[in-house]
């Protein structure tokens, strides 16, 4: 009598197992995770780049018009030794003899002219003003009324930040009135 064969030499597999399918799911689920952490960290750079040039064209635009500004301070009218028209320099705001002048104004820089403000800037983190004499010499602020007169050079810092992105701009202004040869 012959017994059966109860294991068949060979064996034909037509599926994957539960141990193979599962191994099969946490091995991509692993290269995807590894893939989303490149692809974010990637993303949040160019983000962040992005944002950083905004901030450095939006603070160079701004620096460029506050130049454009103080460069033409008017001298003082019947004043000699010749004096710029300014009547205040505190650490973030000028204001001329006419009115006119610069001012942060909580995360906004504003431009005065004529009484009118104009946002020059908004996301303002820092904006800080020195002034300087003919000798170089940095001077105290905030200057008032005749302590403004001996101020030739100004030097400006703009700060501006966004979504945890900081970009800051420094720039010197020599004020043209105060210039030799300058007319009055």
């Amino acid at each position: 009598m012959t017994t059966p064969n109860r294991c068949p030499r060979h064996v034909s597999r037509r599926a994957f197992n539960l141990v193979e399918v599962i191994a099969t799911i946490v091995i991509i689920g692993m290269l995807g995770a590894i893939s989303a952490g490149v692809l974010r960290t990637a993303v949040d750079g160019y983000a962040d780049a992005a944002t950083r040039a905004e901030l450095v064209n939006a603070a160079s635009a701004t620096l460029e018009r506050m130049v454009t500004t103080l460069r033409d301070v008017p001298l003082r009218a019947a004043v000699t030794p010749a004096e710029p028209a300014i009547t205040t320099i505190t650490t973030d705001s000028i204001t001329m003899h006419n009115g006119d002048g610069l001012a942060r104004v909580g995360a906004e820089l504003q431009l005065i002219i004529a009484g009118v403000a104009s946002s020059l800037t908004g996301d303002v983190s820092d904006f800080q003003i020195r002034a300087f004499d003919q000798d170089n010499a940095a001077m105290a602020l905030s200057l008032s009324g005749d302590a403004c007169d001996p101020v030739r050079r100004l030097e400006l810092t703009l700060t501006l930040s966004r979504n945890g992105v900081s970009e800051t701009l420094r720039t010197r202004v020599f004020l043209r009135c105060m210039m030799r040869g300058a007319a009055p």
